[in-house]
């Protein structure tokens, strides 16, 4: 095979959550470059970036594999990489190799945290990100239907004990739930351990002084994304309708 005119290589590195579908893809792509016969099967061990045993037993990959194709004049070199946290030693270095990150989303599972953090991990390497929505034809998967995800954050606040009747009645007025108290440093005091919608916590500590006096402090972490109420997606939906209309 004659060597490639370096501007007519690519490298990319396929990152994301696992179970996105980046080694079934993967096999989808080589296939309609024509370098293999037939897309292999996870279930039946016949992928071609799975090719450890232990990886055809586990059903996922271990370790990032690399394959290569040729599409016209574009000549792709394309690493596979593990999705699970536990292998992120085997995903993080591959962006170090390529130019772009291309980051895999399942259709049915929407955009999980593994996402935003691939996306920000391949930002702070100056790497092109490419989003790849895969299982479209997946039972259950509507693309004709809008679906407005938004950023769920995890709250502990710390209040004397007096006041959490008030603050969990607040988080509930704020679309949040509570998910149990526990003790906190100071005598008499809680900590309320729950979750809100990020939008609904605007001059969040402002209420809170108000609620209890200046007593409470409460901290966020991001937790994961879902889907708005159907009230607020309609209403939301009609809004980009009416920006976007020429």
């Amino acid at each position: 095979m004659p060597s490639p005119d370096i501007a007519a290589l690519r490298t990319l590195a396929l990152v994301g959550p696992a179970t996105a579908g980046k080694t079934s893809l993967v096999d989808a792509l080589l296939w309609k470059a024509g370098a293999i016969g037939a897309p292999g099967s996870l279930e039946r061990g016949t992928t071609v970036s799975d090719h450890d045993p232990l990886e055809r037993r586990a059903l996922h990959s271990l370790n990032s594999s690399l394959v290569h194709f040729r599409h016209g004049v574009v000549h792709t070199h394309l690493i596979d990489t593990p999705g699970a946290p536990e292998f992120l030693g085997q995903s993080l270095p591959a962006l170090e190799a390529v130019e772009t990150a291309a980051v895999v989303i399942s259709a049915t599972a929407g955009i999980e945290p593994m996402v935003r953090r691939m996306m920000d991990w391949a930002a702070q390497r100056g790497r092109d990100r490419l989003l790849i929505v895969n299982k479209i034809d997946a039972q259950g998967v509507n693309l004709a239907t809008p679906n407005v995800l938004e950023p769920i954050v995890t709250m502990e606040i710390a209040a004397p004990e007096a006041h959490i009747g008030d603050i969990t009645g607040d988080l509930a007025a704020r679309r949040g739930q509570v998910n149990g108290t526990q003790s906190a440093s100071g005598q008499g005091a809680l900590t309320v351990v729950g979750q809100a919608p990020l939008s609904e916590l605007a001059s969040y500590q402002a209420r809170l002084n108000a609620l209890t006096g200046g007593q409470a402090s409460y901290r966020l972490a991001f937790s994961h994304y879902e889907s708005v109420p159907p009230a607020v997606q309609r209403q939301l939906v009609a809004q980009y309708r009416v920006r976007d209309d020429p």
